[in-house]
């Protein structure tokens, strides 16, 4: 994980950018985030009719739902072209996507360990900001 923060730390330029694979894996991205966005909205629309949308469980599935899409459409095609050309950036937005799907499952998991206060999502914002601090870190090799 740290060569690819690394490379792209050490390589980031203008010609970089313009490059034929990045601007591909740039639209492999935008894909995968416009595929997320488009089957929750697919699921909500199909699932909701039948079901109270005051449902606590409901609504945390779709807050992980639309990361887990991204991660799984970009594992997809990055398998494809791992042969074919770099997929740095790939791998950095699939890292990105753990990071947050683990934030995420962690915050529902103390959702439903804690008894809702006004306490909780203060509690959810910290846990939150520590785990993405500690991602970021050990990315950029601050920790190991």
């Amino acid at each position: 994980m740290n060569n690819n923060f690394e490379f792209l730390k050490n390589n980031f330029s203008l010609e970089l950018l313009l490059s034929g694979p990045f601007l591909i894996q740039l639209a492999v991205i935008l894909g995968a985030i416009s595929l997320a966005f488009f089957l929750e909205r697919v699921i909500r629309k199909n699932i909701i009719k039948n079901i109270d949308q005051k449902v606590l469980v409901l609504k945390d599935t779709f807050k992980i739902l639309r990361p887990i899409i991204m991660a799984g459409t970009i594992s997809l095609i990055k398998y494809f072209l791992d042969n074919s050309q770099p997929t740095r950036v790939l791998y950095i937005a699939l890292t990105i996507l753990g990071a947050l799907i683990v934030i995420r499952l962690t915050i529902i998991l103390f959702r439903y360990l804690l008894r809702p206060g006004p306490w909780l999502r203060p509690m959810e914002n910290t846990i939150a900001a520590v785990i993405a601090l500690i991602f970021i870190f050990n990315a950029f090799g601050v920790i190991d």
